[in-house]
């Protein structure tokens, strides 16, 4: 029982972290764009590099981290399933 809660709260903490850097990383972008067409360039440019920092961050977390664990977990599930019949 405690394997699958500290499982659990790994998974869960993966997925948390994958989907803030994403959102972080896409709303820098979008005010890229408003600071861009303001005519901030420095700063935009500078917002630019921190939001493709923050999605490739949550790219490479939600590849080398969340889904591996998302695909044991689906095989223990498929696993479990198959030996019950």
């Amino acid at each position: 029982m405690r394997e699958l809660l500290v499982s659990s709260v790994e998974l869960l903490a993966y997925l948390l972290t994958t989907g803030l850097l994403a959102s972080a990383g896409l709303f820098a972008e979008l005010r890229t764009i408003s600071y861009a067409s303001a005519g901030n360039l420095k700063f935009s440019a500078w917002l630019g590099v921190v939001g493709l920092v923050a999605l490739y961050a949550a790219f490479s977390v939600g590849t080398e981290r969340l889904l591996p664990r998302l695909r044991e977990l689906a095989r223990q599930r498929s696993l479990r399933r198959f030996s019950a019949q």
